[in-house]
């Protein structure tokens, strides 16, 4: 008896680690009980997305560095966190699908924490669209804004992060507080090495906007 109960702690040790090592990243809708789950098992393209989350996350972690995996399951873990708070807010869990996917499929530049390292070279002026920076003129990790495209950077790394902006061909930026693009809200029509205290790292949505 003895024997057997230890052999039975010892499945569900290895169960719970298995668990935590390879999580779900796709909804069950067979056992979905919170509010999001059922509105997305509810719906044909919230569950087409989360499928193709679910697929997508999975080929970065396998890619990932293994000292890096456990980060990027955190990281998802947090965002299932965020798309819980939207309830059964469809355009809400919409939003929240589109930037995780975005993030995970930006191609970022190199990772600069040091602020005196060289400006990241501008992109060719015949690329219309817009380049946002983490720091000041122009340095550190970026992302590209596809003209007349809008990014919500909730729970992503650029969330309240974007220091500069480059913009090439006829384009401006508009940037707001709130990841939903409301609230407080700025336009840059140029070039801009440091947006100014009220937006300065607290932008957590933007519009490239361009003719």
């Amino acid at each position: 008896m003895q024997f057997l109960t230890r052999l039975l702690g010892f499945a569900v040790i290895a169960i719970l680690v298995t668990a935590q090592e390879a999580p779900a990243q796709t909804i069950d809708c067979n056992d979905a009980f919170t509010p999001d789950e059922t509105t997305v098992c509810a719906r044909r393209g919230l569950k087409r997305l989360d499928r193709n989350l679910g697929e997508l996350f999975e080929d970065v972690v396998r890619d990932a560095p293994r000292n890096l995996r456990y980060m990027i399951r955190e990281q998802q873990a947090a965002w299932v966190r965020a798309r819980n708070r939207c309830r059964t807010d469809r355009r809400c869990i919409r939003a929240h699908y589109q930037a995780r996917i975005r993030e995970l499929n930006v191609t970022l530049g190199d990772d600069d924490d040091d602020p005196q390292a060289p400006a990241a070279p501008q992109p060719p002026a015949v690329v219309a669209g817009c380049t946002i920076f983490e720091h000041f003129n122009y340095r550190g990790r970026q992302v590209f804004i596809q003209p007349n495209t809008q990014q919500s950077f909730f729970a992503t790394a650029y969330d309240n992060m974007a220091s500069s902006v480059r913009i090439s061909g006829q384009c401006r930026l508009r940037a707001f507080r709130r990841a939903t693009f409301s609230g407080r809200d700025q336009t840059y029509q140029a070039d801009t090495s440091q947006f100014g205290g009220a937006m300065n790292e607290r932008i957590s949505s933007v519009q490239c906007l361009c003719r």
